[in-house]
């Protein structure tokens, strides 16, 4: 989940800000500073996760902590050699000073100014709309439980409309925008007395109007006990997908898991979507299109992983072949209206070289479009280290406007005994077959909520925390990637 208050302290504008927290290292390549961590692509991120996200941002203590998850943080401290030949870094050309443009800045509602969690979910259409939860705590609750709130924002007004929460009280919360219907969310949040690390099943309610109503989703296996779950919207369709069984015994089919389901009426019937995959290994979802379109990875005990869509909501899959490399995550586009170069558009991966998953080596990274041949590149190297120039290890992944690829990575190290928490993002250019690093900064405290398309551009939405406190309050940024990079 994620986090913040009104800002209760007057602060300087956005631009000012950005710059007081300059690399001064160089002049032409800003640094990016996440002290919470990799930029996290809620994608790869299971609801537990999330609700975790908002209670440590709450504390403001461990932020680190969100390294450890099951997606491509993973490979954080795992480095290794890419075979393939040396490409170059570049000095970002002038236009990519114009790449990450500032954007509408939103202050959070008077309501979230004394929150203990908050989490913001964008949604894509032209009005730049973002559905928030959060809770705010009663001190004299015994089973920690909260009031329950819930709001929509556009960015043309800028104004937050409040939402009545379907119930009332809650100790966690976490909301889920429709990738194409901005109209539809999905709320789900933790009961007082229940607890996220119990790994119990959260209650959701799914809204078609904004959430002006609510209709409460019924999951399948209600007791089942489930450390990692995953809730995607798509088009009025919701997915769950589960690290264990969603639905009952009596009702799996002999070639499903039942770890990933969907249903098209809110919950109230469910549907096997990973028929025939029980036997292919550990399943991880990449990305959805409308109409049924699913594209999700498998992993082997000994670390292969091989790739499968279906076109009917996961009843019939094709494999589009093994993956390179050992412990592979593959990346498709967020964008939903992404839908070329056989439905997906450029993939990209980043995992272990075969035979080389020791640490002290570089990552294997390679891109392809669906069904062809990957093709292997280098990642970027850091000139800026402290002992000279050295390979980035890349932390997360997104793939951005003009099939480029956006990752972060950390800073040098400020000296050789203590480890830099900066975070600078990287772009990949496939037509110039090199690296960028972005002129874009965010300042301590800030955190990534999420992205948004229209139009082939690409919104990056950063909650910015107070300096002291949470309670300080806070404001959401807004930072475009126009269509246009290349």
């Amino acid at each position: 989940m994620r986090r913040a208050g009104e800002s209760t302290m007057r602060e300087p504008p956005s631009s000012q800000r950005h710059r007081a927290a300059r690399n001064t290292a160089s002049d032409q390549d800003d640094g990016f500073l996440l002290e919470s961590g990799p930029l996290l692509w809620d994608q790869r991120l299971s609801v537990g996760q999330k609700l975790r996200r908002g209670a440590v941002a709450f504390s403001m203590v461990g932020l680190v902590a969100f390294l450890v998850f099951g997606g491509p943080a993973a490979l954080a401290d795992l480095l290794m050699r890419a075979r393939a030949a040396p490409v170059r870094v570049s000095t970002p050309p002038p236009s990519l000073a114009g790449y990450m443009q500032a954007g509408v800045n939103v202050r959070l509602p008077p309501e979230s100014r004394q929150f203990s969690q908050l989490s913001v979910s964008p949604a894509n259409d032209p009005a730049g709309t973002a559905y928030a939860c959060w809770i705010t705590r009663d001190p004299y609750a015994p089973d920690a439980r909260g009031l329950l709130h819930v709001a929509r924002v556009q960015l043309g007004s800028g104004a937050w409309m409040i939402s009545t929460p379907p119930e009332r009280q809650a100790a966690a919360c976490g909301v889920v925008a429709d990738s194409v219907d901005a109209a539809r969310l999905l709320l789900y949040f933790m009961p007082g007395g229940r607890s996220i690390d119990n790994c119990d099943l959260p209650i959701a309610y799914e809204s078609a109007d904004a959430g002006k109503s609510w209709s409460q989703l019924h999951w399948p296996r209600p007791g089942a006990q489930m450390c990692a779950l995953g809730l995607y919207l798509v088009a009025g369709d919701l997915y769950a997908w589960g690290d264990a069984p969603l639905l009952p015994a009596l009702l799996l089919p002999p070639e499903s898991a039942g770890q990933l389901i969907w249903s098209r009426d809110a919950g109230a019937s469910w549907h096997v979507a990973d028929s025939g995959l029980r036997s292919a290994g550990d399943l991880g979802v990449v990305a959805f299109r409308p109409g049924g379109h699913v594209l999700v990875q498998t992993t082997s005990s000994t670390g292969r992983g091989e790739l499968f869509e279906s076109a009917d909501h996961g009843g019939h899959w094709r494999s589009l072949g093994m993956l390179p490399g050992l412990r592979p995550m593959v990346y498709a586009s967020s964008d939903p209206a992404v839908t070329t170069h056989g439905g997906w558009g450029p993939l990209y991966l980043v995992g272990l070289s075969q035979g080389q998953a020791a640490p002290g080596t570089m990552q294997y990274l390679a891109t392809a479009y669906p069904g062809e041949r990957w093709v292997a590149f280098t990642p970027p190297t850091d000139a800026s280290a402290h002992s000279g120039s050295a390979p980035v290890s890349l932390l997360g992944a997104n793939v951005g406007p003009s099939d480029t690829l956006l990752a972060s990575s950390y800073a040098p190290q400020t000296n050789v005994t203590q480890r830099s928490s900066q975070r600078y993002i990287w772009i990949w250019s496939p037509s110039r077959g090199s690296w960028s690093r972005a002129h874009f900064l965010l300042p301590t405290g800030a955190v990534i909520q999420g992205f948004s398309w229209y139009r082939g551009s690409l919104r990056i939405w950063v909650l910015l925390l107070g300096q002291t406190s949470p309670q300080q309050g806070g404001e959401l940024e807004t930072f475009l990637v126009p269509p246009n990079v290349s």
